[in-house]
């Protein structure tokens, strides 16, 4: 009689799977959130110039597979990254030293795919550790520069304002223009508590912000910190 044996333990090891699954909890839910964006150089910035943050946004919707204490977090956001610089020469114009300014501030528009492990464990009360990849394509931005002007006696004539759009690199071609891709990894802490999520994470940028920019000089990532809250539809 071996096969009246062999056929339960079959049967018990294809319905494994499908345990397992019905002890996982699946939500979704939108996410919105903001924070502070800059640009870290791979080389120091002259002495004139000085690099600031931008303010950071991100809006989308979040889905969660949670097994137990462990939970598999991803989503589709659109996150804005940026930086600001402010530069300040001086020349001689009339005898005398004439000092100027020229601020300038880029914005980037991404469509973003986190994929991160959340890790909280039952004596952390809601508390949670996450991590993990994500992957970006631009789909929009902003530069706008302002460049103060001088006569050639120094006298001030007014500040200079220009505005363009930001033109990505192509997915293929990168001649001139900031990379279409980005990704890098995404780490922090969050809080649960019923159907809210709420996150603090920072995100490092590995990818060179330019890729014509061969020389360590010019490389550029993006670094973002941000706090973001989510809503779960469904009970997770």
């Amino acid at each position: 009689m071996p096969f009246a044996r062999i056929f339960p333990i079959a049967g018990l090891l294809l319905s494994l799977p499908s345990l397992a699954t019905a002890q996982a909890q699946f939500t979704f839910g939108p996410c919105v959130g903001g924070g502070l964006s800059a640009v870290h150089y791979s080389a120091a910035l002259p002495a004139t110039t000085r690099a600031g943050r931008l303010a950071a946004y991100q809006l989308g919707a979040m889905l969660q597979l949670r097994y137990s204490r462990v939970a598999l977090q991803s989503g589709l956001l659109v996150v804005t990254k940026g930086n600001h610089e402010t530069n300040t020469y001086s020349f001689q114009a009339g005898g005398r030293t004439v000092e100027a300014t020229a601020t300038f501030r880029a914005r980037y528009a991404y469509l973003e795919l986190p994929l991160h492990v959340a890790y909280g464990p039952a004596w952390a009360r809601g508390l949670q550790v996450f991590g993990g990849p994500y992957g970006a394509v631009g789909v929009g931005g902003r530069y706008h520069s302002e460049y103060q002007q001088f006569d050639e006696q120094g006298n001030y004539l007014g500040t200079q304002v220009n505005d363009s759009p930001v033109r990505y690199a192509g997915l293929f071609f990168q001649s001139g223009g900031p990379r279409t891709f980005d990704y890098g990894l995404n780490a922090g802490l969050g809080y649960a508590r019923g159907r809210w999520l709420a996150q603090a994470q920072y995100s490092w940028g590995l990818c060179n912000l330019f890729g014509y920019a061969r020389s360590a000089d010019f490389r550029q990532y993006h670094r973002t910190a941000a706090l973001t809250l989510t809503y779960w539809l469904l009970t997770p």
